[in-house]
């Protein structure tokens, strides 16, 4: 009798350290959160992140912190993530460039898809190609018949090799038959560098609405399916005539592969709650920001979609990491 009581207990005991796991899980979150970021402080992703971990914190009842971790196209902060612990304390704010697109082209130390969750898009924004104010062209159509003129002579900026600037004059280029010159301005600010004269266009967000409107910039298009809220008299790349153009680059929230399916559910139902709320939809339509949450599943079938898109655009043009 002994004996039986003995090993009873001990499969009593086995059975609660089994379940212990899944108690844990059951009452998650019970302590902080690392909200990894791809950007410098500042930067595009960074100022997103804070808006929303500031509520996020509040409906979940724990601080949710953002870690800044940029570099490598956000490389650094995918990596860091990817290695983390699948247990809902570490997420990571990811990009266009860091799932989509720069593992295309250059060698990264994690799988954009293998080794994530895909939880929530936070944020798409569009591209504006725009010219200095003292520029010749005067409509996207000008500017395809100068790179048609002569090929290679029309050069546009970005800050790097795939950015979404950079890829905005790919699929340009790919669309519209024609070659342009690309500049990768890495180290100083290409608007600056427009607007002075010294490179003919580029593409870019909503950090250079304040120098369209201000008439420092010429819009000639967005990059959007539809026009912009904050330049409606500028028309989409494909009411300027280029059929099938769109680039939009977005900002999401990922988890380290294997974390439980009810924290995923939980994080994208309350990120969305979020998103939806009437303050941070003003917000980020003030910073050029528009917000569709998804379901993950729904995020996981766009992000396929996009790198396959990219896919494409990356193998015709021969891209080659810098």
């Amino acid at each position: 009798m002994k004996r039986r009581n003995l090993m009873q207990a001990a499969a009593a005991a086995a059975v609660a350290i089994l379940g212990a796991p899944a108690m844990a899980q059951g009452g998650w979150p019970e302590r902080p959160i690392v909200w990894v970021s791809v950007s410098a402080p500042g930067g595009n992703s960074d100022v997103v992140s804070r808006v929303i971990t500031q509520k996020l914190s509040e409906r979940l009842k724990v601080p949710v912190l953002v870690e800044n971790k940029p570099g490598a196209s956000g490389g650094i902060a995918s990596a860091f993530v990817a290695k983390a612990p699948p247990d809902g304390y570490t997420v990571l704010a990811g990009s266009i460039a860091s799932h989509a697109i720069y593992p295309l082209i250059g060698k990264v130390a994690f799988d954009p898809l293998r080794d994530f969750v895909p939880i929530m898009v936070l944020g798409t924004n569009a591209n504006v190609l725009v010219v200095p104010v003292t520029s010749p062209y005067k409509t996207v159509q000008d500017v395809l018949a100068a790179a048609r003129a002569t090929p290679g002579a029309v050069a546009y900026g970005s800050p790097g090799i795939g950015s979404t600037q950079h890829m905005s004059g790919e699929l340009l280029q790919k669309l519209a038959g024609v070659k342009l010159t690309h500049v990768p301005n890495v180290r100083g600010s290409v608007i600056t560098d427009v607007m002075a004269g010294h490179i003919p266009m580029t593409f870019d967000g909503p950090s250079l609405l304040p120098h369209v409107t201000g008439g420092r910039l010429r819009a000639l298009a967005v990059t959007s399916r539809k026009r912009l809220p904050q330049l409606p008299d500028v028309p989409t790349m494909e009411e300027a005539g280029v059929a099938g153009f769109e680039v939009s680059s977005w900002q999401a929230l990922y988890a380290p592969a294997g974390t439980p399916k009810g924290i995923v559910d939980k994080l994208n139902q309350e990120v969305a709650a979020v998103l939806t709320a009437p303050e941070v939809v003003a917000r980020f339509q003030q910073m050029g920001l528009t917000t569709a949450p998804m379901t993950p599943a729904e995020f996981a079938a766009f992000q396929r979609a996009e790198i396959a898109k990219w896919s494409a655009v990356v193998r015709d043009s021969r891209m080659q990491p810098e």
